[in-house]
């Protein structure tokens, strides 16, 4: 008899959100805001600094029933709080090297634009060792064998997860069209 002892749960979502006014106040911000660079290598991309939570109450509200669905999903309790928030706006080649989001339990990715090739979202399996361990004999890729598993973003697609899961974002091929997200942890209570 099989058992699955552990599992990993990543929620993926639409939103119903007008992106054109936030991918404007972003764009604007940007040319203000130098920005950081936490999960972007050096040169590539633009990382906002910390949002004002402020602006963004539509967004927070349509993120806030599908929030306490993943909670009660993998059974958390507690009271969910926005941690911090930021943008990631990445042109041609950029993209965001693997990363967690620290001591947030949960984190959050919301794609506001997403033209074609702009690169996919991918989750590292937590056992690190896993391509060494079965490079030679695994048959084929599933959840169970492979040491990552990418997915497909398209516009107002919202992922959750937990914060300590390893991610990050493929390259943006598309030449001409930048990728919007803003992604956000989760601090429960």
């Amino acid at each position: 008899m099989n058992h699955n002892l552990f599992s990993v749960n990543v929620y993926k979502t639409k939103l119903n959100l007008n992106v054109d006014n936030i991918i404007k106040y972003l764009k604007n911000l940007k040319k203000k805001d130098r920005g950081k660079n936490i999960s972007n290598p050096k040169g590539t991309g633009w990382q906002s600094n910390d949002l004002d939570l402020g602006d963004f109450i539509e967004l927070q509200e349509q993120i806030k029933p599908h929030l306490l669905d993943y909670m009660n999903t993998i059974s958390l309790a507690g009271i969910a709080k926005m941690g911090s928030m930021w943008a990631n706006i990445n042109s041609y080649k950029d993209y965001n090297e693997v990363h967690t989001h620290g001591s947030a339990q949960i984190s959050c990715v919301y794609y506001l634009k997403t033209p074609k090739n702009c690169g996919e979202i991918f989750f590292e399996n937590p056992f690190k060792n896993i391509d060494i361990l079965w490079a030679n004999c695994k048959k084929t890729y599933t959840p169970y064998t492979a040491s990552k598993i990418l997915m497909n973003v398209e516009e107002n697609d919202l992922f959750i997860f937990p914060g300590c899961l390893s991610h990050g974002v493929k390259p943006n091929l598309n030449k001409t069209k930048d990728r919007v997200s803003i992604a956000f942890n989760i601090l429960i209570e």
